[in-house]
């Protein structure tokens, strides 16, 4: 089989995620920016989601570099630097005004504190593909939802006005949780993919029941319930397809389809009772 031509642009890309620019793995876009948007769309627009924006993406694009820097040998940091120099530098040139103007936002650091200390000791370990450190830059992502919309609504986390908001992020949670062991029972751990399609399909279950429960509450709609059985399903069904065929499913596949699947988990979200 020949080896796969790269193109001018995929090198261009691959350079740039190399240097710590963009983040190498495509599926953490997803993670990062679904819940924050899924947040101002709920509560409305709100002039400062103009910094909170930037702002958060900035604080991601400096955690990935960061992450890279940790892994790179001492010879390698130098061509990181850059990179690792311009997002530090961006989040805090954003972040801080932001705070300066909406304070209330001070109120999350007891929710973001743990899981921002775990994550950087896990990446500073080298364990930056440990389950801990993947479950909390996922909440860290998660509770992006909620963030923003306190933001919009001017409120603390506790307030009342925020049920929904938090439902949502119970749900994003729960979703992009659930997809680590179903990834890795794909990817990574396809020689030997069975304890990860039963911790897939354990978190898929929990995750089920748990909407059940908010459909009960009248929290979500019966649509949310659908689209739970097709995601227990898809945790299964898939890797255990995949060890029946002779080649592996292509990354591009697997990755358009969960674009998919997290815009339906989204798109549930936005319409919730139906």
């Amino acid at each position: 089989m020949e080896p796969k031509k790269m193109t001018p642009k995929s090198g261009v890309k691959r350079s740039l995620g190399a240097k710590g620019w963009v983040p190498g793995q495509k599926g953490s876009w997803g993670i990062a920016l679904l819940p924050l948007l899924l947040g101002c769309w709920l509560a409305g627009w709100h002039p400062l989601f103009a910094l909170l924006i930037p702002a958060w993406f900035s604080a991601f694009a400096f955690f990935q570099v960061f992450e890279k820097w940790m892994k790179a040998p001492s010879s390698r940091r130098s061509s990181l630097q850059p990179a690792f120099i311009t997002w530090t530098g961006l989040t805090a040139l954003l972040g801080i005004p932001l705070l300066v103007v909406a304070p209330r936002l001070l109120a999350w650091a007891p929710f973001f504190a743990p899981l921002v200390a775990l994550a950087l000791w896990g990446v500073s370990r080298g364990h930056d593909r440990a389950i801990a450190t993947r479950f909390s830059s996922v909440l860290a992502s998660t509770l992006m939802t909620p963030v923003a919309a306190s933001l919009s609504l001017d409120v603390y986390p506790t307030n009342t006005e925020l049920g929904f908001a938090w439902v949502s992020f119970g749900v994003l949670s729960a979703y992009f949780i659930a997809c680590v062991p179903y990834v890795r029972s794909l990817i990574r751990g396809r020689k030997n993919p069975r304890p990860w399609i039963i911790a897939g399909g354990v978190l898929h279950l929990l995750a089920l029941v748990g909407v059940c429960c908010a459909v009960w509450a009248n929290l979500l709609g019966w649509s949310s319930i659908v689209l739970w059985v097709a995601l227990l399903a898809r945790s299964l069904i898939v890797p255990l397809w995949q060890a029946r065929r002779a080649k592996p499913i292509p990354v591009i596949v697997l990755g358009r389809s969960e674009i998919v699947w997290s815009l339906l988990v989204v798109a549930s979200l936005t319409i919730p009772l139906i």
